[in-house]
């Protein structure tokens, strides 16, 4: 099986690998998504809000770890990564607990 490898710019580290996808397996996707879309399409407005509430929830308990991932695959810093004036709810939740007291 072919693989497609991640390495961090910056460091050259290898950050991860995925294998790599034939056409058909695309095309079974692109079927797969398309019968989501039409079940996601009979849910009331009820069910999909809290699907999607759901799925805010769990990047906002995971946004440390994807972070981390996004800036080592950039080869940058969180902080390079991440400016405060566009990511406010990640400097929030993520940085300012991080930050000692008086900064």
């Amino acid at each position: 099986m072919e693989t497609t490898i991640s390495y961090n710019p910056a460091t050259g580290e290898k950050i991860g690998e995925t294998p790599l996808n034939t056409v058909e397996e695309l095309n079974k996707a692109v079927q797969k998504a398309k019968i989501a879309q039409q079940k996601w399409a009979q849910l009331s407005f009820n069910d999909r809000r809290d699907m999607i509430l759901k799925m805010r929830d769990y990047i906002i308990e995971n946004a440390e770890r994807f972070s981390e991932v996004i800036s080592k695959d950039a080869g940058k810093t969180i902080l390079m990564h991440f400016p405060p004036r566009l990511c406010p709810l990640f400097w929030q939740l993520i940085i300012m607990p991080k930050m000692p007291k008086g900064c």
